[in-house]
């Protein structure tokens, strides 16, 4: 066939658009789960461990492995809304009471506090400690005994709490404190405005305001950064660099210095996001689970049944689960796919740019 340089170009263009149709989010490659659960319950909180997937639904707390077999189960009165797993499992139910149970599924202790832990990440645990914080406002001290140290007020609604190596992070939805481990404050932060969402760093304290703003701060109190998203923050993940998700679709990564690397809109309401080495995941409101690439490619999608409020990561497995008793598992690969959707645009530009000058060599 005889091109002309005319016909060449306008083959060139449709090339182009043809491919460019075939890496829009619309056609994220669909990839299946390796299995799926229907709990019939819905679930509030999990955990992964080496060997085992541990969730907490309406009436209790259930251990299974990754090959979908049951391992225990233990019956709770009331919705299970946090767990922990450190030297056994501790959980909080939405009665107010907190319980510990051995690896093997065994009640150790059981206690109640004022309140009930409402947030799964309002309860954290050391070798000696458990920390919990409180629907009543106030963050408890614990051992591991389940012996009451002492208690601190520090607002309405306790979103997260974490023990670090020589201080406490507590967080309600409009303060921040920093304490000592005897409940003593070394300073509160004393946010304006309302916390939408928030996570907790070895070295850094993420919160994502009412204002759309999303604001870094060190361990002492110091703003490290402060960027303004455009967009109600629905989802933070904090636990390699800075993943969240907004209420209008987009997932973005930032450095643990807040510089933005790359963003991408779903068009549609994030939910939870989960951030590995083996890439980043994003649950939606229209019930889909995606995963990308750390540079920020889509490398597959697959469709829940129900929302899924929860997505964790254990090495490389992927677990999510919905508020319709799905649970989801994937297992993901270290290494990104060569053909992942930033080295396919590049692949392009690059063609269409000698394809053009070989165009104009025609002419």
């Amino acid at each position: 066939m005889n091109l002309n340089g005319k016909n060449f170009r306008a083959t060139v263009i449709l090339f182009l658009i043809i491919l460019s149709n075939n890496v829009c989010p619309q056609n994220i490659p669909v990839q299946q789960p390796e299995w799926t659960l229907k709990n019939g319950n819905p679930v509030h909180s999990m955990v992964l461990t080496e060997s085992n997937i541990i969730f907490g639904d309406e009436y209790g707390i259930e251990s299974m492995g990754y090959i979908r077999n049951r391992v225990w189960r233990y019956p709770t009165d009331s919705s299970v809304t946090a767990l922990k797993n450190y030297n056994g499992i501790y959980a909080s139910t939405s009665d107010g009471s907190i319980i510990k149970l051995s690896n093997s599924g065994k009640l150790i202790w059981s206690r109640d506090i004022p309140g009930y832990i409402g947030y799964k990440n309002a309860l954290d645990a050391d070798e000696s400690r458990l920390l919990t914080g409180s629907m009543d406002g106030f963050v408890y001290m614990f051992d591991t005994n389940k012996t009451f140290q002492w208690k601190r007020l520090i607002g309405s609604y306790v979103t997260n709490v974490k023990i670090l190596e020589d201080r406490l992070i507590a967080i309600s939805d409009r303060q921040v404190y920093i304490m000592d481990f005897d409940g003593r404050v070394r300073r509160n932060l004393n946010i304006s405005g309302y916390i939408r969402r928030a996570a907790i760093m070895n070295d850094r304290i993420i919160v994502g305001m009412d204002d759309l703003n999303l604001i870094g701060y060190d361990l002492n109190g110091s703003v490290i950064f402060n960027n303004n998203i455009g967009s109600p923050i629905t989802a933070i993940n904090a636990e390699e660099n800075i993943v969240i998700g907004t209420q209008d679709g987009e997932i973005i990564l930032f450095s643990k210095e807040g510089k933005q690397n790359w963003r991408y809109d779903l068009n549609q309401s994030i939910v939870d996001v989960q951030n590995t080495e083996t890439g980043v995941f994003a649950s939606t409101k229209n019930e889909k689970i995606i995963q990308f690439t750390q540079g920020g490619s889509p490398k597959w999608m697959y469709k829940t049944e129900g929302r899924a409020n929860i997505i964790k990561a254990y090495d490389l497995n992927i677990v999510s689960a919905t508020n319709l008793g799905g649970i989801y598992f994937v297992k993901t690969s270290r290494k990104d796919s060569i053909f992942s959707l930033g080295m396919i645009i590049s692949i392009i530009l690059i063609l269409s740019a000698a394809i053009f000058m070989a165009g104009k060599a025609l002419r």
